[in-house]
């Protein structure tokens, strides 16, 4: 998996400091690929091994349980239901 590409300054007591991650990204996923990852789940009906398997194809180094957690941290919580 390739890291989104940062700034990177080596000071001269020589530590090096890194830029922070662009906005969107959480972990080693962008915006993008989340994104793609909820269309293909919701619209495109696949399932999760499907989605794994597209990825790894596209040389995505992602794993089922990643996924998974994309798509349980983007979906509402259920609503409460009322008692009649």
């Amino acid at each position: 998996m390739a890291e989104p590409p940062r700034d990177r300054w080596r000071l001269p007591d020589g530590r090096i400091v890194v830029a922070p991650l662009p906005d969107g990204v959480d972990g080693h996923f962008g915006l993008e690929l989340r994104r793609l990852v909820l269309s293909l789940y919701h619209q495109g009906q696949s399932t999760v091994r499907r989605i794994v398997a597209l990825l790894l194809d596209f040389r995505v180094s992602i794993s089922k349980r990643q996924v998974v957690r994309s798509l349980a941290r983007s979906t509402p919580s259920s609503p409460k239901r009322s008692r009649f």
